[in-house]
């Protein structure tokens, strides 16, 4: 019994691999018709056969008007643009007041290089060395101490700016900056993008009078355009006084 239950399991093994190979080859052969290929789409027009009007275009794939998507041919077109001529930022004289001065000495001290940038934060404000010696406070450049005033508190005032926020000037022009602080502190202006204070230089320092009213005067010099923001902070009032500078280009002669 054994061996003739192997004989039948071998037996139903090769009809079952016959049926298989039968099945497939059918299928390769399409006997039965049951896997037609699918018939392919003739109505499509063949861009090269394709006829389109006179006057007209094929663009994304559509007929349009050729005017609709050139424009008409006699269209008058806009000349191109004169470049603008900023002129040249000037040449700052190292020894012409105590700022340059200060600043070149930046150039061969290291420890004193981090000066000249306003994203350095200085050493905090001593009220007290500031008062024993106010000119030696404002004769030293340090540009970083315009993101220096005082904290917010119920005690401190903010600094108030003297007249509007909005200036046109035109290259060459000067416009006074004013702001309202405690009598005698000292006032930092700076400016984010050229541009020229009483110093030669885009940041000053100035001590306020016996008023309380700090001053100076910029000039939106050479390789200054469009628009320029200008800062003010005092390190005992919170907050900024701020300017916006619009500016125009001188008129050909």
């Amino acid at each position: 019994m054994t061996k003739l239950s192997t004989r039948s399991f071998a037996t139903i093994l090769v009809l079952v691999a016959l049926v298989f190979c039968f099945a497939l080859a059918g299928m390769n052969n399409r006997w039965w018709g049951w896997f037609e290929p699918v018939a392919q789409n003739t109505d499509q027009s063949d861009d090269a056969t394709e006829l389109i009007p006179e006057g007209f275009v094929k663009h994304g794939g559509v007929i349009r008007p050729e005017k609709d998507v050139f424009g008409p041919k006699n269209r008058k077109r806009r000349p191109p643009r004169e470049p603008v001529n900023v002129g040249l930022t000037p040449v700052v004289n190292r020894n012409a007041n105590a700022n340059t001065k200060s600043l070149a000495k930046t150039e061969d001290n290291p420890e004193l290089a981090k000066n000249r940038s306003m994203l350095q934060v200085p050493e905090p404000f001593d009220r007290e060395a500031y008062l024993k010696d106010p000119q030696a406070y404002i004769d030293q450049v340090v540009a970083g101490r315009i993101w220096q005033p005082a904290k917010p508190s119920k005690k401190t005032a903010t600094i108030q700016r003297v007249g509007k926020y909005r200036h046109q000037l035109v290259q060459g022009e000067t416009v006074t900056l004013r702001v309202d602080v405690e009598p005698g502190m000292p006032v930092h202006f700076a400016s984010e993008r050229l541009g020229q204070f009483e110093n030669q230089l885009p940041t000053i320092t100035v001590r306020a009078d016996e008023n309380g009213r700090a001053t100076t005067r910029f000039t939106v010099s050479g390789g200054t355009r469009d628009f320029i923001d200008l800062v003010a902070s005092s390190p005992v009032h919170s907050g900024y006084a701020r300017w916006l500078i619009e500016i125009s280009q001188p008129k050909k002669k």
